[in-house]
């Protein structure tokens, strides 16, 4: 057998036999992996004596009382290593660290108000810099850094093409701003960094296939299948940039009737605004104009407020619409919705359910999941893309 398929088959059992042990932590010995991977004892000897020699895992005897010798239950060495994940956007910039474990041993933010790319990158820079200089020893055991890149990007290069939000965002050469930190560099779209996010913190299974949908400033949607996400395989959708059916109203994108330019948080400021001139709120609702936002909006929501709710209804009947088109090409296991919309207001979750039994059966009706915008949960999710590339265990057996 050659040499390189050799190396991949080592990498793989590696890779899951130390995974094994990361989610089964101090309750699994050596027998146990035998049972779980079906690989030999010599095997697995060989595999866990090297994991310990890297420094990676520990072995202790089982501290249960009983009758004859204790097993050997295998540990994983929490500051062995450490993966850092860094997430950037209009709103602002967050850097999460985890260790070997994917435990989150640190999080810090920096938000933003100015919508420039040059606020960005130093924002960025300013939380890593602190970081290293306040953590010399943790930054020493990071292999990598994993950065999740809103809009359009060349993840292969670094390179951020466009982002809608930020005007003078493009081809933003990510990786020759941060090359200067002497670490290998990865990027993915922050859609697929909040996918993996979700993915981990809730611990489903590779079997378990996920749609993930973004709606902020504009709709994103990234898909989870076979324990792959769909975008490595060339699998994207720019679901806000499609037809929405019964909408004449313009686009960011110069085109007229796309789903952002309904339901998207820009085109909601928007129809208020729009409603606040016309003279359809009542004046003593909305002293001034600098009230015409979200918070106010939805303030009047929560208060019954006619014309406001009518906007509220029309978004989510746009919504219902996009995940109907999403649900007859892709029947996901979960349905998980990341978006503005407070669920406390508008009970979303039970609307999409009501609508969509109209449009599936109810067999084919995913677990919908409605989670507010999760400020961390994307550079969270980039240092799971970095425990993955340091353990891949999507590594095929030969």
């Amino acid at each position: 057998m050659p040499k390189t398929l050799v190396k991949v088959r080592q990498i793989g059992r590696y890779s899951k036999v130390f995974d094994i042990i990361r989610r089964n932590n101090g309750q699994v010995s050596r027998f146990d992996i035998c049972k779980l991977t079906g690989y030999s004892t010599t095997t697995v000897t060989s595999v866990v004596d090297r994991l310990i020699a890297d420094g990676f895992v520990a072995e202790d005897e089982s501290q249960e009382s009983r009758v004859g010798r204790r097993p050997s239950l295998l540990n994983v060495q929490c500051s062995s290593i450490y993966f850092a994940g860094v997430e950037c956007s209009a709103a602002g910039v967050s850097l999460t660290v985890t260790d070997a474990t994917q435990a989150i041993v640190d999080q810090r933010s920096i938000a933003l108000d100015a919508q420039a790319t040059e606020e960005i990158i130093s924002a960025m820079k300013q939380l890593l810099d602190t970081y290293i200089r306040e953590n010399k020893e943790i930054w020493e055991k990071i292999p990598s850094v994993v950065f999740s890149i809103p809009g359009e990007l060349d993840a292969q290069e670094g390179i951020g093409i466009e982002y809608r939000t930020v005007p003078d965002w493009h081809y933003i050469n990510f990786r020759e701003h941060f090359s200067y930190l002497k670490k290998r560099l990865f990027f993915l779209n922050n859609v697929d960094a909040m996918l993996t996010g979700y993915r981990a913190q809730n611990q489903l299974e590779p079997e378990c296939s996920v749609i993930f949908l973004i709606i902020r400033h504009s709709a994103g949607v990234r898909l989870f299948s076979k324990g792959l996400l769909c975008s490595e395989l060339g699998i994207v959708c720019e679901i806000g940039h499609m037809k929405a059916e019964g909408s004449t109203r313009w686009c960011a994108c110069g085109k007229k009737g796309c789903f952002d330019a309904e339901l998207s948080s820009t085109a909601i400021v928007s129809k208020f605004r729009e409603a606040y001139y016309a003279g359809l709120l009542d004046k003593n609702l909305v002293l001034q104009e600098s009230d015409l936002n979200l918070e106010t909006f939805f303030l009047l929501v929560q208060q019954r407020e006619p014309t406001t709710v009518r906007i509220l209804k029309e978004a989510t009947a746009f919504l219902s619409q996009m995940l109907g088109i999403l649900l007859a090409f892709f029947r996901p296991d979960v349905l998980v919705l990341s978006s503005f919309y407070p669920e406390s207001v508008c009970r979303l979750a039970d609307s999409l359910k009501t609508q969509l039994a109209g449009q599936l059966a109810s067999e084919e009706l995913p677990q919908i999941a409605c989670i507010p915008p999760a400020d961390m949960l994307a550079s969270f999710g980039a240092t799971i893309a970095g425990y993955e590339i340091a353990f891949p265990t999507k590594v095929t057996e030969i």
